[in-house]
């Protein structure tokens, strides 16, 4: 152990600060000062606040993709964190931000979850909490998609009335076969889901082709839908899918 003495202490008493060797080791200090202990260097997780990856609010549900903000949350994704006291998949870690698949398994309604020895957070889950995912990854603004051929709809390869396009989304429930969390969804059989969503484009409503997780992908669910044929506007019109009432 190492001492150190002081007479500057506010009570203007004399005072010993003692480190010990493991805890130099480990990068903690510990201060005797007046009686009272204060530990430094302490990196027990806080979580600050969980959104929804695609829509950047705070509607969740099982098999949602989300963003956990803390500090302290660690760089590890084998990190434990549980909602509800089921696993959920850490996909990237970082001290101030998770990436986790909510498991399937999670219960529904109000909960809460833990990174690693964090205090519980309160969240409520919903049976399904649809977000599409948007160009600039706000949860507003041009939707995520995509032409049949590969080449992503911009406003200067826009999509024309009637053609099929491809949605990209999170929140749209269990799927047939099921997909755990974490694990990348199959090409063959695709995972359908078992509640199909619908979608309208400039308030009318599309075809909806299919709705998948999207192949060898972890929790992002792919839409295919074929436009209105007529009746839309040039422009951005507004896509909104629905699921189960979830919108």
């Amino acid at each position: 152990a190492r001492r150190w003495y002081s007479d500057n202490s506010p009570s203007a008493s004399r005072f010993t600060i003692t480190l010990l060797g493991d805890m130099m080791n480990s990068g903690r200090l510990l201060m005797l000062l007046a009686g009272s202990i204060v530990m430094y260097g302490q990196t027990t997780p806080v979580v600050t606040g969980v959104l929804n990856s695609a829509s950047e609010d705070n509607r969740l549900s099982p098999g949602a993709l989300a963003s956990v903000y803390g500090t302290n949350l660690g760089s590890s994704t084998a990190t434990s964190v549980t909602i509800g006291g089921k696993t959920a998949a850490v996909l990237f870690a970082s001290p101030n931000q998770f990436s986790i698949q909510i498991p399937f398994d999670a219960p529904v309604g109000a909960t809460s979850i833990q990174v690693a020895n964090s205090a519980a957070f309160p969240l409520t889950l919903s049976a399904y909490a649809p977000g599409l995912f948007t160009v600039n990854s706000s949860g507003t603004g041009l939707a995520e998609a995509v032409h049949a051929a590969g080449t992503v709809v911009t406003t200067t390869n826009p999509a024309s009335p009637g053609e099929t396009i491809s949605l990209y989304a999170t929140g749209l429930g269990a799927t047939n076969p099921a997909v755990g969390a974490g694990v990348a969804a199959p090409a063959s059989p695709l995972a359908s889901t078992l509640v199909q969503p619908t979608v309208t484009v400039g308030g009318q409503p599309a075809v909806v082709k299919s709705s998948v997780l999207a192949p060898k992908q972890v929790g992002l669910y792919q839409v295919d839908i074929q436009l209105p044929s007529s009746g839309l506007a040039n422009g951005t019109p507004p896509v909104v899918l629905t699921v189960n009432g979830s919108s």
